[in-house]
């Protein structure tokens, strides 16, 4: 507009200077506040992919030292998680219900380190990343089954409900995020 103004002869009334405007000088103004924007957004990026790396490694002790390494070593009649029993004290544990809850400390072992590996690329696996956080949240809906089922069975099981409730959810959305920003990179 200014432009057009000095070709139509127009002067700026006395004092007033308008500076010229071109599209140079337009992105020499711009490219500071993108610079800064995008700064912020590399910091936002990174935080978000440290923040999935801790949950990650979160659900990996968890797998491993909660559940995995109890139910390996002891089965069905030792101390159980956190020192709460599997089985009332005196309760005989059947052959099969010993075997396969050791089965399943093994297998949760096996989650746990799963879970390690995805730590140092959580870009890569996102596949990976939601089928762990969808069976951690299954298993949630069955502790809650089990809890409206059964009953309250203190806070070694309703503490796991709200972190398996919980943690795949943000396990996911944070996923998505990394996952998106690393294909807008490229």
């Amino acid at each position: 507009m200014v432009a057009w103004l000095r070709g139509q002869g127009v002067k700026p009334p006395l004092g007033l200077a308008i500076p010229e405007t071109t599209p140079q000088r337009l992105s020499e103004a711009t490219r500071g506040v993108r610079q800064v924007r995008s700064d912020v957004s590399l910091v936002e990026d990174k935080m978000k992919r440290i923040v999935l790396q801790i949950l990650l490694g979160i659900a990996g002790l968890l797998m491993v030292f909660r559940f995995g390494v109890p139910a390996l070593i002891f089965g069905a009649t030792g101390p159980g998680p956190l020192g709460n029993r599997w089985l009332e004290e005196g309760t005989p544990a059947t052959l099969l219900l010993d075997a396969d809850l050791r089965f399943f400390g093994a297998m949760m072992i096996g989650l746990g380190i799963i879970f390690f590996w995805t730590i140092s690329r959580v870009e890569e696996p996102g596949p990976l990343i939601y089928v762990l956080a969808t069976s951690v949240e299954f298993g949630a809906a069955a502790r809650i089954f089990a809890l409206v089922k059964y009953g309250n069975p203190g806070t070694a099981g309703i503490i796991p409900i709200v972190i398996e409730g919980l943690s795949p959810i943000l396990i996911v959305l944070l996923r998505y995020w990394v996952g998106k920003e690393v294909k807008a990179v490229d």
